[in-house]
């Protein structure tokens, strides 16, 4: 049974009616080049919705997850708010401001945070002929999802990250539309081609519904991709987020190696990403085409590892508000 809350979609849209509109594993491109897709059936933790919601900050050029997504506060804010009571109390409140609201080309802030909206989908390469998808087909004329699995890139699920507009056009144009309550089926959902085109203010994405057709059980059940674990497998520990702030704001050296709240998660994902990198697609013989991208597909699910949140930090932390002291000279704000 679909774990797709049609009623949760709709109550959904109001509030997304009401934002703006982040690298992750499929971006619609700035060259416009159009996308087939398939958007899969939520998995449990997500809530009846078919998209999931990532608090993200960038820290100049490098994105941070927020804890927020798993039911935690926003540790980030909190560093910001220590650093900027520390630059006050070194009466030098002008320089942490001038940092936070930094910008490079088109007024993009340095220190920013955002809400990347994740879709797991399947992204296709299908083979088209004289207009019609060929290559899909058994022996009867009907789909065959043996076939049809080959044309999936990669044959891995995958996370489309998407602005919030297209979100809203594939909501207000598919399903609100005929047959919208299955669009996300495994047996009788519709694939969707997805564009951008245009550019700044002007730029336009846009969600066609295509052919209503079955997909192959491996993406569904048991086998889907768990966006939120995706999510959990890129959260930092709270003492490698305050290095890269304070290589920001105090100019302290970044460790090399970066430390994950869940490493575990962290390995099965980087397993399943080389998986993916030397994987060999099933395609027709005959077929002459560019290597498929590399993608970044889900970990399986793991069970529950014990976070490394404020109250457990140890002595022997790199970097920590304990150590304020160690940041009495800041850096110059020119250089910002």
């Amino acid at each position: 049974m679909s774990g797709f809350d049609y009623d949760a979609v709709q109550a959904a849209q109001e509030e997304l009616n009401s934002r703006g509109g982040s690298k992750l594993f499929i971006r619609l491109d700035k060259d416009n080049l159009a996308k087939d897709i398939r958007i899969l059936e939520p998995t449990p933790s997500m809530l009846g919705k078919y998209w999931v919601e990532v608090p993200i900050w960038w820290v100049n050029g490098k994105p941070i997850t927020s804890p927020e997504i798993i039911g935690e506060s926003d540790v980030v804010q909190e560093i910001l708010d220590d650093f900027e009571k520390d630059f006050k109390n070194q009466k030098a409140e002008d320089q942490f401001k001038k940092f936070r609201d930094a910008s490079k080309g088109q007024g993009l802030k340095l220190v920013k945070r955002i809400i990347a909206y994740w879709l797991p989908v399947l992204e296709f390469d299908w083979r088209i002929e004289a207009g019609s998808l060929v290559g899909i087909y058994d022996d009867k004329n009907e789909y065959d999802v043996t076939k049809i699995k080959h044309f999936i890139k990669d044959e891995k699920a995958k996370i489309l990250d998407a602005k919030v507009t297209l979100l809203k056009g594939i909501n207000n144009q598919i399903l609100t539309g005929r047959d919208g309550k299955n669009f996300l089926s495994q047996e009788n959902g519709y694939n969707m081609t997805i564009q951008r085109t245009g550019k700044d203010r002007d730029t336009v994405y846009t969600a066609t519904k295509q052919e209503q057709m079955p997909m192959p059980e491996d993406f569904y059940g048991a086998g889907a991709l768990d966006v939120l674990e995706v999510a959990k497998a890129g959260l930092y520990t709270e003492t490698y987020i305050e290095q890269v702030l304070a290589q920001y704001f105090y100019g302290e050296a970044l460790p090399e190696n970066p430390e994950y709240r869940f490493p575990e998660l962290r390995d099965k994902f980087k397993d399943s990403e080389e998986k993916a990198t030397t994987h060999v697609s099933r395609r027709r013989t005959a077929e002459t085409q560019a290597e498929p991208e590399v993608v970044k597909p889900a970990p399986e699910p793991q069970a529950e590892v014990t976070p490394v949140g404020r109250a457990t930090r140890t002595a022997a932390a790199p970097v920590g508000r304990a150590r304020r002291s160690d940041r009495s000279l800041l850096k110059d704000a020119t250089n910002a």
